[in-house]
């Protein structure tokens, strides 16, 4: 009775199978989005309930929690072939984001009062002692054809204890347009 070679046949079909699709056993790229707004692209080496470990071009293993992934997705594989390996680096396109608001520009309401106040103080001791406390406050109302300027100022001061300053003077001008080069006051 000869010899069948069967089962070595079918051994070495399955071999030959095993070794034809051997490429399609490794690791497929994917794509984590993570809370933070951050997207980390590799392949996962292991993956348990709590933490996922994942290696990319330039790290051989970062762990990251479950719970920091929001969104997982899968880059098809390509098939190169007499091709030398390289470290390609696969763009994904952003997902497209509504147009902005249009920008609007709200005008500033004029101001028609405007302020101005200032303090000062001169001390100089020396052979004479010398002191001068002097304030102004100064108004100011801008209309369409009026402008009004209320201006105070205020001066108290001693030399060797005796009074030199002591005056409060003010000022009111009202300003009228009459056209464009004219004015009343």
């Amino acid at each position: 009775m000869p010899k069948t070679h069967g089962h070595k046949f079918i051994f070495a079909c399955l071999l030959l199978l095993a070794l034809c699709f051997a490429g399609w056993a490794q690791p497929q790229q994917v794509v984590l989005q993570l809370k933070n707004g951050d997207r980390l692209t590799g392949k996962i080496e292991s993956e348990t309930t709590n933490q996922l470990v994942l290696t990319t071009i330039w790290s051989n293993n970062i762990t990251v929690p479950i719970d920091w992934i929001t969104n997982r997705a899968t880059l098809p594989v390509l098939v190169a072939t007499n091709a030398a390996p390289t470290n390609a680096i696969v763009l994904i396109p952003a997902p497209k984001l509504p147009p902005p608001a249009p920008v609007v520009i709200l005008q500033k309401k004029p101001q028609n009062w405007h302020y101005e106040a200032q303090v000062g103080i001169n001390l100089q001791y020396n052979q004479a002692n010398y002191e001068l406390y002097y304030g102004a406050f100064k108004a100011l109302y801008t209309g369409t054809l009026w402008r009004d300027t209320l201006e105070l100022k205020a001066n108290y001061g001693k030399v060797d204890g005796t009074l030199s300053a002591n005056s409060v003077m003010s000022n009111w001008r009202v300003e009228h347009d009459i056209n464009k080069n004219k004015r009343a006051f």
